[in-house]
């Protein structure tokens, strides 16, 4: 397999290699350069191991047929730009220079790790430890500071539900829900705020299991993983630095995503030990009684999710233009594959637009609410909302809207749409007082969408306006004298206040 994905690397990177990546057969950089790490440093072990062995002729050609998807692989890794995979081969190699005898000693005597020397030598290796930290993280500061924003709004949700966890298959859900209530609290950074993002996957396994089934279930899989990783690591095993590769990779990634990956962590974690060392009865029992119940889940899943599969690839053909001309079509065909699709959000996003575009909007609306009960997009919310205000229930379409800006505090839409909730109600004291907020609004990434929405702002007041109440250029209020006597303040609950002048 190694030399498989390896191969597939090299043809990628020699034929079509661009900025992105190369991503193997995985369709990600980062998920490739994790396999790479994975199979590197078994490989690599495998060979140290057996480096002092005898072996016959064909043996001998085995062991320079291996040494080739290792090189390659150490090759390609870098080029993958992913840095938990770096993190997780380095990680094997300092276990696998303390655990061998022999390194220990030629370090010793070559380098001389004794007397005084020890302290400068640790303190340097501490140094370009640190640097290296410091270099990795500048490499893609965006990424690294939005999976650091990742954790903590994990373990935000964690500690509200440290025993039960918000649910099997929730993550997703439970993040949006826990990230609304940190904004809401308003104890954040503007840093934060510009870091903020609705991610496809959770890229920590073991903070994700805790989200889902709490802090005992969390414990259980990090002391069953360091358990099995320590026995086979003492049984110098290279499975078990395989392993421990995988588990590293896992903090930084989301590996669990992935059916290769499952079986992978599965067999590494069932058969993971040397043959020729002798185990009681009991420690065989309890591995064939592992390796049965991974193979035994390993079958229940496959075939629990081969009709999803099936399904979402039809649906893919369905969309393969997925333009506003398709909505018509997407509206229609949909509800054959609600039953096997209603927990993909992706399929709900687009059925649910699909059927709002064609002013379907009650069941626009159920649709996109089971969306958004198990995605962290705001932009359910929004089309809810866009639903609501179809029907005339305008009280109802602004909550939404609210909704959606405090899940994602960094993006223009949920208040142009507020504006046009404003404008349709003719309600000038409120149009005015979000085209303020709109106005001085810096979101996370500026474009000509957002200007072009700026200046449909800027069309409504002008529309709703008589020009003894208001002068306008552009954009740029002159001067606006507030019709209403009452209270001319709206505000967020995770922003400050936006006030009439």
């Amino acid at each position: 397999m190694c030399l498989y994905q390896a191969g597939l690397g090299t043809i990628q990177l020699c034929s079509n290699f661009t900025t992105a990546g190369i991503t193997g057969s995985f369709g990600n950089s980062g998920i490739y350069g994790g396999f790479l790490a994975v199979s590197a440093s078994m490989t690599a072990v495998w060979l140290m191991v057996h480096h002092t062995h005898r072996h016959r002729c064909p043996q001998q050609i085995l062991r320079c047929l291996t040494a080739v998807p290792l090189t390659t692989a150490l090759f390609l890794i870098p080029i993958t730009m992913s840095r938990a995979a770096i993190l997780s081969l380095a990680t094997v190699t300092i276990v696998f220079t303390i655990k061998t005898p022999g390194i220990r000693r030629l370090l010793r005597i070559k380098y001389a790790f004794t007397g005084k020397r020890r302290p400068a030598i640790i303190c340097t290796l501490i140094f370009l430890t640190v640097a290296a930290s410091v270099f990795i993280y500048r490499i893609k500061k965006d990424s690294a500071d939005g999976r650091i924003f990742m954790s903590r709004i994990c373990i935000e949700e964690i500690c509200r539900k440290p025993l039960s966890g918000a649910g099997a298959g929730r993550f997703l859900a439970a993040y949006g829900e826990s990230m609304r209530k940190h904004f809401q609290s308003g104890h954040y950074t503007d840093r934060e705020r510009m870091t903020a993002d609705c991610p496809e996957y959770p890229f920590n396994t073991f903070l994700c299991i805790g989200v889902e089934y709490g802090i005992p279930a969390m414990l259980l899989l990090f002391i069953g993983a360091v358990s099995v990783i320590t026995y086979q690591i003492r049984c110098n095993s290279p499975l078990g630095y395989g392993l421990l590769a995988l588990s590293v990779f896992a903090i930084f990634s989301y590996p669990q995503e992935i059916m290769f990956f499952r079986i992978l962590a599965s067999t590494l974690a069932a058969t993971g030990f040397e043959q020729e060392h002798r185990h009681t009865g009991a420690i065989r029992l309890v591995y064939g009684a592992l390796i049965l119940v991974f193979a035994t889940g390993i079958a229940i899943e496959s075939d629990a999710i081969r009709p999803k599969q099936t399904a979402t690839e039809e649906w893919q053909r369905y969309i393969t233009a997925y333009q506003p001309q398709t909505y018509a079509l997407i509206a229609s065909k949909g509800a054959r594959f609600l039953h096997d699709m209603e927990h993909d959000h992706h399929f709900l996003f687009q059925y649910g637009q699909a059927l709002l575009e064609t002013e379907q909007y009650e069941k626009a609306d159920s649709i996109l609410q089971l969306g958004a009960s198990i995605s962290c997009d705001p932009m359910f919310w929004n089309l809810i909302g866009r639903c609501r205000q179809a029907r005339g229930k305008y009280e109802e379409a602004g909550k939404c809207y609210i909704l959606a800006f405090g899940t994602l505090p960094n993006r223009l839409y949920p208040l142009y749409l507020l504006a046009q909730l404003y404008n349709e109600e003719e309600d000038r004291r409120k149009l005015y007082m979000m085209y303020d907020y709109i106005k001085s609004f810096i979101p996370k990434k500026e474009s000509e969408t957002t200007m072009r929405l700026r200046e449909e702002v800027s069309d409504m007041v002008l529309q709703q306006t008589s020009v003894q109440d208001t002068v306008f250029t552009g954009i740029t209020k002159v001067n606006v004298v507030p019709t209403p006597s009452v209270e001319s303040t709206i505000s967020f609950p995770w922003c400050s206040s936006v006030t009439m002048e």
